[in-house]
């Protein structure tokens, strides 16, 4: 319709044929549309929802060893040492876990450092912090600091077993970021999107090099 429009009729099988090269062109280099390739490209955590990732393989080598997992236990917490404690981290959100590593919640740093910010400004760096759902015994009767309205407690969990794929497609049809991984019911770790992917392409890259042999 444009080409009658503008008067460009004599342009149309040049313009037919230079699209169709294009698009066999295209199809040869890779099956990405422009943005899956760009996402790729620049290494952002998406997980396509069109590619099936059937890898035989359980989450658990993707597990963060618990002894180098970021966390925070639900009792013994104050303004001052979730502050020192957020200093010395770098993780984008933290488990929130029980002496005995029973899982709690989550809590995300930007929420956690947002509230310590203004803790800070209104109240003494001694003053306790609640994290679970019932108040610990130094926070009776004094003065204490409510976090338990910027936790989830309820986040999503698999145990250590979980098929791969699975814990794909969890992550694709609920759009989370991180899921917390169990073993006999105590936390294990977490797994990212970013552990995910980074997986992927290790598998891929093993695949290619046996293939190459």
């Amino acid at each position: 319709i444009m080409f009658e429009i503008t008067g460009g009729v004599s342009y149309l099988l040049p313009v037919m044929v230079a699209v169709l090269a294009a698009k066999t062109a295209a199809d040869m280099l890779g099956h990405d549309d422009l943005y899956v390739a760009q996402i790729r490209l620049q290494e952002y955590p998406f997980l396509d929802p069109k590619v099936e990732y059937d890898i035989d393989s359980t989450i658990a080598p993707l597990v963060r060893p618990f002894d180098s997992l970021e966390r925070v236990y639900e009792h013994g917490n104050t303004v001052g040492s979730l502050d020192l404690f957020l200093n010395a981290t770098r993780a984008n959100g933290f488990p929130v876990l029980t002496s005995e590593a029973g899982v709690v919640g989550y809590i995300s740093r930007h929420d956690l450092q947002s509230v310590i910010a203004k803790a800070k400004d209104l109240m003494s760096l001694d003053v306790p912090c609640v994290l679970s759902q019932r108040i610990p015994l130094e926070a009776r009767g004094v003065k204490y600091l409510d976090l338990r309205p910027y936790m989830d407690p309820t986040p999503i969990s698999i145990v250590h077993s979980t098929p791969f794929s699975t814990a794909c497609d969890i992550m694709k049809k609920t759009g989370a970021r991180y899921i917390v991984v169990t073993r006999d019911g105590l936390c294990a770790g977490i797994v990212t999107r970013k552990d995910m992917l980074a997986f992927v392409r290790l598998v891929e890259q093993r695949a290619h090099v046996e293939v190459a042999r």
